[in-house]
């Protein structure tokens, strides 16, 4: 598992959004595409437990 998703701020974030039946995820676009921020957060979820 990469270091990154071992962070504790990474587990506490994927922890509570595990609580939740659904989330929604709204970015704007960014040089036509998401930002980077919100691909790294999609990565974190799937690495972590497979969401997404």
């Amino acid at each position: 598992m990469p270091e990154a998703i071992r962070k504790k701020s990474h587990q506490k974030w994927t922890a509570k959004i595990n609580s939740f039946d659904e989330f929604v995820l709204v970015t704007p676009e960014y040089k036509h595409g998401i930002p980077e921020v919100s691909k790294k957060m999609q990565s974190i979820l799937y690495l972590q437990n497979g969401m997404i």
